[in-house]
């Protein structure tokens, strides 16, 4: 199971920062929303009722759904 430090840690790189999830960048975060935009122009967004948790379920939502749509686990 992940830690909420290693989420915290993936929300800050991810969702915050300019780094590219699997080719995912992000367009918008905040306010229990977490919004991707792939290579291909496709979106991916995640989101979460509980804004107090850092958007850690909200990015969790988008990191699935990339991984959904490239076929793989994440790995």
């Amino acid at each position: 199971m992940q830690t909420n430090n290693h989420l915290t840690d993936e929300v800050n790189l991810h969702c915050v920062g300019t780094t590219p999830y699997r080719g995912y960048k992000s367009t918008y975060c905040g306010d229990g929303l977490v919004v991707f935009v792939g290579p291909s122009g496709d979106e991916v967004k995640g989101h979460s009722q509980e804004r107090t948790t850092w958007l850690a379920p909200a990015w969790t939502m988008a990191k699935v759904e990339i991984d959904r749509r490239l076929g793989t686990d994440g790995k």
